[in-house]
């Protein structure tokens, strides 16, 4: 692996941020608007479901902020469009909150994002190149004998460590064994597989985080947040890990109660990757 050029460094990050938002919103935008039917703000996930011709379709994102089972949002569009466009927020959060960690959005506006990109992949088509396949068993495969970082403490990471030359878990609340999130500049420039939740899109430190990654490592962003929008392929993330609502109405009551995505019914994980995701030299 050449390692000798170094990462673009956390001032690029705003501008890498933007450019990802703008790409899932066109991608979304471009797609006929829909009537919401229903929102939901569960403890863990967010949902959206929409009307409209072919039958109801959904989208998920994590939740980051806010009370656990939150109503809603005062005066929340009727419009997939106009509900979407709270994604908008994302675009511009505020400066780095310690060395090298981009500091997420304010509490007032983490709902209006993570409903806004819930009801962005509600929009979005599944991209003709995407396979079933769970974002762990991506991250095995690219990650084998190399040095590993995740952003997000996930249920699989204790399972995937041994595989790994070496595995750091950096997490905003750490649990054993975790690394505090503010050392990611400290960790993504010397890793080689780079994993990092889908939920950092929405809240406003995806463009940072991406900025900290050395040329030449290989990226995957996973979860239920994470959109399978080609586009994001060309600006520094290699794979896209997320899922595909199957069954709008037991997703979105299953999010209601609280439920995380692995016990949740009626979704399917899918995965869509460059060509050359899995050729990393050693």
């Amino acid at each position: 692996m050449d390692t000798s050029d170094p990462p673009p460094g956390p001032q690029a990050g705003p501008a890498l941020q933007a450019a990802l938002v703008r790409a899932v919103l066109a991608a979304a935008l471009a797609e006929a608007d829909r009537p919401v039917r229903r929102a939901v703000l569960g403890a863990v996930l967010a949902g959206v479901e929409l009307g409209g011709p072919g039958g109801p379709r959904a989208g998920l994102a994590s939740r980051t902020v806010g009370a656990p089972g939150a109503p809603g949002l005062p005066g929340m569009p009727a419009s997939a469009h106009a509900l979407a466009g709270g994604l908008a927020g994302a675009c511009a959060a505020p400066g780095p909150a310690g060395p090298g960690q981009p500091q997420g959005l304010p509490a007032e506006g983490a709902d209006a994002a993570a409903l806004g990109l819930a009801a962005a992949l509600a929009l979005l088509p599944v991209p003709g190149k995407a396979r079933p396949g769970k974002g762990q068993e991506l991250l095995l495969a690219a990650g084998r004998g190399r040095r590993v970082a995740v952003v997000g403490h996930f249920p699989f990471v204790e399972r995937l460590g041994g595989a790994f030359a070496a595995l750091s878990v950096l997490e905003l609340r750490p649990r054993p064994g975790d690394l505090p999130a503010a050392l990611a500049a400290r960790v993504l420039p010397g890793a080689d597989v780079v994993a990092i939740t889908g939920s950092a899109l929405h809240n406003g430190t995806l463009g940072g985080l991406l900025a900290l990654c050395r040329p030449g490592a290989r990226v995957v962003l996973l979860g239920p947040s994470a959109p399978l929008v080609p586009a994001l392929l060309e600006l520094g993330v290699d794979a896209l890990a997320g899922v595909v609502v199957r069954d709008a109405g037991a997703a979105l009551d299953g999010a209601a109660r609280g439920l995380p995505l692995r016990r949740l019914a009626g979704v399917e994980p899918v995965f869509l990757a460059r060509r050359d995701f899995f050729d990393l030299s050693s």
